[in-house]
Protein backbone atom coordinates (compact mmCIF):
# COMPACT_ATOMS: atom_id res chain seq x y z
CA UNK A 1 0.00 0.00 0.00
CA UNK A 2 2.57 2.13 -0.31
CA UNK A 3 2.84 3.07 3.33
CA UNK A 4 5.82 6.15 4.82
CA UNK A 5 4.90 6.43 8.06
CA UNK A 6 6.00 2.81 9.04
CA UNK A 7 6.09 4.06 12.63
CA UNK A 8 2.41 5.55 12.98
CA UNK A 9 1.24 1.56 11.08
CA UNK A 10 2.81 -0.28 14.01
CA UNK A 11 1.54 2.04 16.62
CA UNK A 12 -1.75 1.76 15.57
CA UNK A 13 -1.49 -1.76 15.24
CA UNK A 14 0.07 -2.03 18.56
CA UNK A 15 -3.17 0.26 19.69
CA UNK A 16 -5.45 -2.48 18.80
CA UNK A 17 -3.50 -5.11 19.62
CA UNK A 18 -3.73 -3.92 23.14
CA UNK A 19 -7.58 -3.82 22.75
CA UNK A 20 -9.01 -6.73 21.45
CA UNK A 21 -12.39 -6.71 21.75
CA UNK A 22 -12.41 -2.90 22.65
CA UNK A 23 -15.14 -1.58 21.07
CA UNK A 24 -12.80 1.79 18.86
CA UNK A 25 -12.93 4.94 17.36
CA UNK A 26 -10.75 5.69 14.63
CA UNK A 27 -10.74 9.30 15.83
CA UNK A 28 -9.61 8.74 19.19
CA UNK A 29 -6.80 6.27 18.11
CA UNK A 30 -6.18 9.73 15.71
CA UNK A 31 -6.27 11.85 18.98
CA UNK A 32 -4.34 9.96 21.14
CA UNK A 33 -1.45 9.25 18.84
CA UNK A 34 -1.67 13.32 18.09
CA UNK A 35 -1.41 13.77 21.77
CA UNK A 36 1.94 11.94 21.66
CA UNK A 37 3.63 13.51 18.90
CA UNK A 38 2.59 11.93 15.91
CA UNK A 39 0.48 13.36 12.68
CA UNK A 40 -1.71 10.68 11.90
CA UNK A 41 -5.31 11.16 10.80
CA UNK A 42 -8.86 9.49 11.10
CA UNK A 43 -8.47 8.72 7.70
CA UNK A 44 -5.11 7.13 8.07
CA UNK A 45 -6.54 5.34 10.82
CA UNK A 46 -9.69 3.85 8.81
CA UNK A 47 -7.50 2.67 6.49
CA UNK A 48 -4.57 1.12 8.42
CA UNK A 49 -7.41 -0.82 9.63
CA UNK A 50 -9.19 -2.23 6.68
CA UNK A 51 -4.66 -3.18 5.77
CA UNK A 52 -4.58 -4.96 9.45
CA UNK A 53 -8.15 -6.52 8.11
CA UNK A 54 -6.56 -7.72 4.35
CA UNK A 55 -3.05 -9.24 5.72
CA UNK A 56 -5.22 -11.11 8.56
CA UNK A 57 -4.15 -9.90 11.31
CA UNK A 58 -7.63 -8.53 12.56
CA UNK A 59 -10.87 -10.09 12.38
CA UNK A 60 -13.67 -7.91 12.12
CA UNK A 61 -16.92 -8.51 14.96
CA UNK A 62 -19.68 -6.29 14.46
CA UNK A 63 -21.60 -5.39 17.66
CA UNK A 64 -25.38 -6.16 18.40
CA UNK A 65 -28.14 -4.18 20.08
CA UNK A 66 -30.51 -7.05 21.05
CA UNK A 67 -33.22 -5.02 22.47
CA UNK A 68 -32.80 -2.44 19.88
CA UNK A 69 -32.29 -5.01 16.95
CA UNK A 70 -29.70 -3.06 15.28
CA UNK A 71 -25.75 -3.21 14.30
CA UNK A 72 -23.54 -0.88 16.42
CA UNK A 73 -20.23 -0.50 15.82
CA UNK A 74 -17.63 -2.80 15.60
CA UNK A 75 -14.58 -4.51 17.05
CA UNK A 76 -11.51 -6.57 16.51
CA UNK A 77 -10.19 -9.75 17.64
CA UNK A 78 -6.57 -11.17 16.30
CA UNK A 79 -6.01 -13.86 14.14
CA UNK A 80 -2.83 -14.90 15.60
CA UNK A 81 -2.25 -14.83 19.20
CA UNK A 82 1.38 -14.86 19.40
CA UNK A 83 1.63 -12.30 16.69
CA UNK A 84 -1.00 -10.02 18.95
CA UNK A 85 1.45 -10.34 22.39
CA UNK A 86 4.38 -9.81 20.23
CA UNK A 87 3.34 -6.42 18.72
CA UNK A 88 1.48 -4.92 21.62
CA UNK A 89 3.25 -2.95 23.65
CA UNK A 90 1.61 -3.33 27.01
CA UNK A 91 3.53 -5.91 29.37
CA UNK A 92 -0.22 -6.38 30.83
CA UNK A 93 -1.14 -10.05 30.81
CA UNK A 94 -4.72 -9.95 30.91
CA UNK A 95 -6.11 -13.83 30.33
CA UNK A 96 -9.86 -12.03 29.92
CA UNK A 97 -9.09 -10.85 26.47
CA UNK A 98 -7.10 -13.70 25.56
CA UNK A 99 -9.79 -16.27 26.26
CA UNK A 100 -12.40 -14.13 24.74
CA UNK A 101 -9.78 -13.94 21.68
CA UNK A 102 -9.65 -17.88 21.44
CA UNK A 103 -13.54 -18.42 21.85
CA UNK A 104 -13.87 -16.19 19.13
CA UNK A 105 -11.34 -18.22 16.97
CA UNK A 106 -13.15 -21.24 18.06
CA UNK A 107 -16.33 -20.40 16.90
CA UNK A 108 -15.44 -19.16 13.80
CA UNK A 109 -13.34 -22.09 13.25
CA UNK A 110 -16.90 -24.63 14.14
CA UNK A 111 -18.89 -22.08 11.34
CA UNK A 112 -20.51 -19.77 13.50
CA UNK A 113 -21.23 -16.39 12.79
CA UNK A 114 -20.14 -14.37 15.71
CA UNK A 115 -21.25 -10.70 16.82
CA UNK A 116 -20.86 -9.36 20.10
CA UNK A 117 -23.70 -8.21 22.06
CA UNK A 118 -25.02 -5.48 23.67
CA UNK A 119 -28.33 -5.24 25.88
CA UNK A 120 -28.98 -1.91 27.55
CA UNK A 121 -25.46 -0.86 29.66
CA UNK A 122 -24.02 -4.65 29.73
CA UNK A 123 -22.36 -6.37 27.35
CA UNK A 124 -23.17 -10.18 26.23
CA UNK A 125 -18.97 -11.68 25.21
CA UNK A 126 -20.51 -13.36 21.94
CA UNK A 127 -23.77 -14.15 19.62
CA UNK A 128 -22.97 -17.53 17.92
CA UNK A 129 -25.31 -18.01 15.20
CA UNK A 130 -25.14 -21.44 12.83
CA UNK A 131 -28.29 -22.40 10.64
CA UNK A 132 -31.03 -22.44 13.26
CA UNK A 133 -28.82 -22.25 16.11
CA UNK A 134 -28.11 -19.41 18.58
CA UNK A 135 -25.44 -19.71 21.34
CA UNK A 136 -25.05 -16.86 23.72
CA UNK A 137 -21.47 -16.15 25.48
CA UNK A 138 -19.52 -15.46 28.62
CA UNK A 139 -15.92 -15.80 28.34
CA UNK A 140 -14.31 -15.20 32.02
CA UNK A 141 -10.56 -16.25 33.44
CA UNK A 142 -11.67 -15.76 36.89
CA UNK A 143 -15.30 -15.15 38.60
CA UNK A 144 -15.86 -14.98 42.13
CA UNK A 145 -19.15 -14.51 43.44
CA UNK A 146 -18.91 -11.10 43.22
CA UNK A 147 -18.42 -10.82 39.83
CA UNK A 148 -21.34 -13.31 38.47
CA UNK A 149 -24.10 -11.10 38.75
CA UNK A 150 -22.07 -8.72 35.89
CA UNK A 151 -21.26 -12.07 34.16
CA UNK A 152 -24.64 -13.73 34.24
CA UNK A 153 -26.90 -10.92 34.62
CA UNK A 154 -27.43 -10.08 31.33
CA UNK A 155 -27.90 -13.30 30.66
CA UNK A 156 -31.14 -13.95 32.43
CA UNK A 157 -32.17 -10.96 31.27
CA UNK A 158 -32.71 -12.35 27.68
CA UNK A 159 -36.37 -12.31 26.75
CA UNK A 160 -34.98 -15.10 24.28
CA UNK A 161 -35.79 -18.60 26.04
CA UNK A 162 -34.22 -21.14 23.51
CA UNK A 163 -31.04 -19.97 25.79
CA UNK A 164 -29.07 -22.02 27.37
CA UNK A 165 -27.03 -21.22 30.35
CA UNK A 166 -23.92 -23.08 31.86
CA UNK A 167 -22.13 -21.53 34.48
Amino acid sequence: HGIREQTALRNVLAFLLDNIGNPFSARNISGRMVSEGMKISTATVLNYVDYFKEAFILLNVSRYDIKGKALLSSTDYAVDLGLRNAIKKSEKLDSNKLYENIVYLEMRSRGYEVQVGKLDDTEIDFICYRGNEKLYIQVAYLITPADEEREFGNLERLNDTKYNMKK
